[in-house]
């Protein structure tokens, strides 16, 4: 049944609190064994040289990127799609049609969510720097260290998969970075554990915070955990407010898409825009951008709650 304010589908879960932790711990369980052990499965016949020698070296060769890409593609399936769909037909008895697909989300309302998610993606680098150059008090150096370390393997490998050698190189990395983590994260995120969470808080705005939390936490990067909680409550209110999880994909898909074409664009010479790069973001652009991205969420939410009064 659909919400007649905000159009998102209310569902009933056993037990909600407890099932949003254990899907959480399933998920990620999952991801890093059976995840791990179907992707070196079908990652193997790429492998170039010595099994071993890839694993203690994944970017010690151009040619592991597809192998690489195979693993990734392999975790977030598992973990994302995969067990949360069995988690929710199997043990929780519900539909995937509960998650109100059908929604007539019409052009209007696609093209809304296209333009708050660009725009928003010049609102978010103001963040993103702010979050890396935080510091912890002295006492939490070990942490900040070892949160540091992570963080640098993380850019690492990022630097190492988006340096394409050829246009089937970006083809690949576009399936397992923009459209794989859209279709998936969005099913386990907002379409499973944000309803979770809007059944035990019985508050929609707590249940798309919550939800953001969590959905930057299992990405594991402290310094950039801010920004990427803002791009989940960005997600969690075009879901919460169109009933359409599409379009929550679709604004996934947009942002991770755009980086992602622009890093290949910079490295053809095609732009001299570097995504990468860390100079500081004006704040009147940022303060321009974020009214823009404010006042096409305001219109999304109006026309969001005007679709669905009229059906």
């Amino acid at each position: 049944m659909s919400n007649p304010v905000n159009n998102q589908p209310r569902l009933q879960f056993n037990q909600p609190l407890i099932s949003f932790f254990v899907l959480l711990i399933l998920a990620f369980l999952g991801a890093n064994t059976l995840g791990q052990f179907f992707g070196y499965v079908l990652a193997y016949p790429f492998i170039e040289g010595d099994f071993l020698d890839f694993l203690q070296d994944l970017m010690g060769s151009p040619s592991n990127k597809v192998p690489i890409f195979i693993l990734q593609g392999a975790y977030s399936i598992t973990g994302f799609i995969i067990i949360p769909y069995l988690y929710l037909t199997r043990l929780q008895k519900q539909s995937v049609a509960s998650f109100n697909w059908k929604h007539p989300s019409h052009n209007k309302l696609a093209i809304i969510t296209v333009l708050a998610t660009i725009s928003f993606m010049a609102v978010n680098p103001f963040f993103v720097e702010w979050n890396a150059e935080l510091q912890f008090p002295e006492f939490l150096g070990e942490i900040e260290d070892f949160a540091r370390r992570l963080e640098k393997t993380a850019a690492d490998i990022t630097n190492f998969l988006t340096e394409f050698d050829n246009f089937g190189q970006f083809a690949i990395a576009l399936l397992v970075i923009a459209i794989i983590p859209a279709i998936g994260e969005e099913f386990l995120f907002r379409g499973i554990l944000q309803n979770m969470a809007l059944d035990f808080t019985k508050n929609p705005h707590l249940a798309v915070w919550i939800t953001a939390i969590f959905f930057s936490a299992i990405h594991m990067q402290l310094f950039g955990f801010v920004p990427r909680v803002l791009l989940g409550a960005l997600f969690g209110y075009i879901y919460l407010w169109s009933g359409s999880l599409r379009l929550a994909m679709l604004s996934h898909f947009i942002n991770n898409g755009v980086m992602l074409t622009l890093v290949y664009l910079y490295g053809l010479n095609i732009t001299d825009y570097n995504i990468e790069d860390t100079e500081s973001v004006p704040i009147v652009s940022v303060l321009i951008f974020a009214f823009i991205t404010g006042m096409l969420l305001f219109l999304f939410k109006k026309l969001s709650t005007a679709t669905s009064v009229n059906e």
